[in-house]
């Protein structure tokens, strides 16, 4: 049931982004995005990046259970924003382990 959520919502973004095009712009922004690696995280930091944020796509790699880790799903999402010509840089940190620095 969780694929056709994330489906859903990410049609609804494809159908909101015509309307978002002439204005809301991201130019000298950063975007931090957790869990870019797919699904929404992935149609949010592309959709961003096509805005022109600078896009810090953040995402362990594990399943959606936490099991497992490959820096391969961030990395991926990086080439696929750099080839549209946008800018962005992985990150493979857990956003959890890093809460009690702020």
């Amino acid at each position: 049931m969780a694929g056709a959520w994330t489906t859903l919502i990410a049609t609804f973004l494809l159908i909101l982004e015509p309307a978002m095009s002439e204005s809301v712009r991201f130019e000298d922004k950063v975007v931090i995005v957790t869990g870019a690696g797919g699904g929404l995280g992935r149609a949010h930091a592309l959709l961003f990046a096509k805005h022109g944020a600078r896009v810090v796509v953040n995402d362990l790699g594990g399943s959606a259970h936490g099991e497992g880790a490959s820096a391969s799903a961030a990395d991926r999402v990086v080439v696929e924003i750099r080839e549209a010509g946008g800018t962005a840089v992985a990150n493979h940190d857990s956003v959890t382990e890093r809460l009690s620095e702020i």
